[in-house]
């Protein structure tokens, strides 16, 4: 097959079809069944006989589910009910018109954003009936499916039928949901055997779906159901339809792919179509794009050009463009190294199509799945870490630049400090370095004692890094101490004692009034969502670290309820209400009409909004200076406190990116209007998306993958 086009940029499969198939391509010209593409143009009588199909985005199962051994890794049981229950109703309408498919295999399924697809023409025969006998020339050869898919009455180039198509399709359910063949591997004289004497290894099916399968592998042909009766089984019989489900991650990434490549092979417009063949001056159409007639010729004319942002918008037809499948079974392959599709020479700037997510730039791919994204970027590099190791890698490409062993705070062990450098902790000292090669400037052992040590870097702010001493692994000192550290003269210039009950995470804010530290909540997975807690909230004098107030805030929510800005105003969700208070007086300076719930997302705050995502409001954002409602968003999501990420802002301020667990959606910031969604499929990690804005990229993350988008 190959992808056509007119010059009305209108695209559709050519098939180039043996003489075997011109007979069941006859039959299907003019007719329509359900999951096989329309029949456009057919030429039986030219040499070779050649037929076009309506153009459907589509990848095969073999593609986007296969190993590198060549056989399917395992699929979901239900994910697998659902394919064959598509696949027997299109088999029922092939064998209705009286034509096998003949390529019922990994190679011959192709997935969409919908329903699958049988487009093999080549493949397809008519059925032999009691009437009517099969020429040699349409005796489906033995190589033309694998082993392990044949029939038992087809080996040795026997005639292929529609029961060696539901034979096919038991052996597909089978292999795809266990990544077994059930009568195993070998020639096909053995696997015949074994199907006509043997019992079907059928282990790890469910039990519903294990009959049904059992029933389609029966040695005799006229034992095996239709695929009429097929699809009526329990095991098989859908519900709803495949489109009403999001598409696998994978397969949106290798549809989106397909779509790129299919952009940039039409970027050369006319100039590359050949003068005087069929595929240029023939018009090869598609009904879905909505084609006129005309009445003079009878013949159809395009609506208009398949522009990009047309093939686009139908490829994510029915669903926001998935990205990722890491951590299931169609998880990506796992490198050390950027996969084939990095952009890195490609503008970065590419404006995304009205409701569409924009195509990922480049993704990295974690085997050990134990990556952290830090919110650290600057000099064109981004931080990560993996296990007890930080990783540095390029913005624009995700190339691993350096890495170097470090020792985990209880919070972000690295601070970006201006001038393309970066101050890490590490087991035993602090250490200065370059982020763009990871060179050292140098290392400070000063802060680590037998008693005391480095507990978290809390702030910086020009050449003065704010630090969490606390007690040495194994020490008897008990006290917790806030410290100033000058990174230009590499000298301590105070140490203050901290509150009885600041011991766990903080939180520092420089602010014209002081230095405002706040106790941040533990991190507790099987935490109450709906109990409060305490904010201890204390103020340092910035030249002397001298103590200057402390005050206790009651009621507020258990989770990341809490932030502080810069000028000193602190902002909690409290007992149903966001509520601002200037911090160094105490006094409240407003409180919200809008009610907020316990399941809430850590709080933004960005330009003149505070924002919050809970699963009764959806995405508010308020005004930081009056808590007036400025607008609400909800997400396609039943949203729980513990699929709710920390939300980010792209460099320009026009962007509110919000991530959950299953999700990341795009929001205007000034009017709250969704620009784009993507759905994660298939993620089996239990935490939200980790999210990093640069001036042209947002990276995203999980712990098995970092990949890149656009943002603006």
């Amino acid at each position: 097959m190959y992808l056509g086009r007119d010059r009305a940029h209108v695209h559709a499969l050519i098939c180039m079809l043996p003489r075997a198939a011109c007979a069941a391509a006859e039959l299907l010209a003019g007719v329509s069944v359900p999951g096989v593409p329309e029949v456009l143009e057919l030429h039986t009588a030219d040499e070779p006989p050649w037929a076009s199909l309506a153009h459907i985005p589509a990848v095969t199962l073999a593609a986007v589910a296969g190993s590198t051994t060549g056989t399917l890794e395992p699929q979901p049981a239900d994910r697998i009910r659902a394919l064959g229950g598509a696949l027997c109703e299109t088999l029922a309408g092939l064998h209705q018109q009286g034509v096998s498919y003949g390529a019922l295999v990994p190679s011959g399924v192709w997935l969409t954003t919908g329903r699958p697809l049988l487009m093999a023409l080549s493949s397809c025969r008519t059925s032999p009936t009691a009437e009517r006998g099969r020429r040699d020339e349409e005796i489906v050869p033995p190589s033309a499916l694998p082993a392990p898919f044949m029939a038992p009455e087809t080996v040795g180039g026997r005639v292929s039928s529609q029961a060696a198509d539901i034979y096919a399709l038991g052996v597909l359910l089978a292999h795809a949901t266990t990544g077994r063949f059930p009568f195993g591997e070998g020639p096909p004289e053995v696997l015949a055997y074994r199907a006509s004497h043997g019992k079907a290894e059928l282990h790890g099916l469910p039990a519903d779906l294990a009959e049904a399968v059992a029933a389609a592998l029966a040695p005799v042909p006229g034992d095996r159901p239709t695929a009429a009766e097929l699809s009526q089984t329990s095991a098989l019989t859908r519900t709803t339809p495949v489109a009403d489900g999001p598409a696998p991650g994978k397969v949106i990434i290798a549809l989106a792919a397909q779509a790129q490549e299919t952009a940039d092979l039409g970027e050369g417009a006319d100039r590359d179509l050949p003068r005087r063949t069929d595929v240029a001056t023939r018009p090869l159409h598609r009904a879905a794009d909505g084609p006129t007639r005309s009445s003079a010729t009878g013949q159809t004319s395009p609506a208009g050009p398949l522009t990009r942002r047309a093939l686009l918008s139908r490829l994510a037809t029915g669903v926001a463009g998935a990205v990722l499948g890491a951590g299931t079974s169609l998880a990506w392959t796992a490198t050390r190294e950027p996969a084939d599709r990095s952009l890195p020479d490609r503008p970065l700037a590419t404006a995304p199509l009205p409701g569409l997510p924009p195509t990922a730039l480049w993704r990295f791919d974690d085997v050990t799945a134990r990556t952290t994204l830090l919110r650290v970027a600057g000099a064109g590099r981004y931080l990560v870490t993996r296990g007890e190791t930080l990783h540095a890698h390029e913005v624009r490409s995700g190339k691993e630049v350096w890495e170097r062993p470090i020792a985990f705070g209880r919070a972000n062990p690295v601070l970006l400090v201006g001038g393309g450098r970066i101050l890490v902790q590490t087991r035993d000292a602090l250490v200065l370095c370059s982020l763009g090669d990871g060179r050292t400037h140098w290392i400070d052992r000063t802060f680590h004692t037998q008693n005391t040590t480095v507990l978290e870097l809390l702030a910086v702010e020009g050449d003065t890094v704010w630090l969490h001493m606390g007690p040495a692994a194994g020490a008897s000192a008990t006290t917790h101490a806030l410290a100033a550290f000058d990174l230009a003269a590499r000298r301590e210039l105070w140490r203050s004692e901290l509150p009885a009950d600041f011991v766990y995470e903080l939180s520092l804010t420089p602010t014209p009034a002081g230095l405002l530290v706040e106790v941040l909540p533990e991190v507790d997975p099987h935490r109450d969502p709906y109990g409060t807690r305490k904010v201890p909230l204390a103020c340092f004098d910035r030249t002397t670290g001298r103590s200057l107030w402390q005050r206790t805030y009651e009621g507020v929510y258990s989770g990341p309820a809490s932030a502080v800005d810069e000028t000193g105003r602190f902002y909690v969700l409290s007992t149903g209400r966001a509520r601002a208070y200037d911090a160094t007086p105490g006094s409240q300076l407003w409180e919200s009409t809008l009610r907020f719930g316990g399941q809430h997302s850590p709080l933004l705050l960005t330009g003149t909004l505070l924002c919050e995502t809970d699963p009764v409001n959806g995405v508010v954002a308020l005004d930081r200076d009056t808590g007036r409602t400025v607008w609400q968003q909800r997400l396609d999501e039943p949203l729980q406190w513990f699929l709710l990420g920390t939300m980010a802002t792209s460099a320009s301020g026009r962007t509110l990116f919000v991530p959950t667990r299953r999700q990341l959606a795009a929001l205007d910031l000034r009017s709250g209007e969704r620009l784009w969604q993507m759905a994660f499929v298939g993620r089996e990690d239990p935490s939200p998306l980790q999210l990093l804005a640069t001036p042209d990229v947002l990276i995203v993350a999980q712990p098995s993958v970092v990949f890149a988008l656009p943002a603006v």
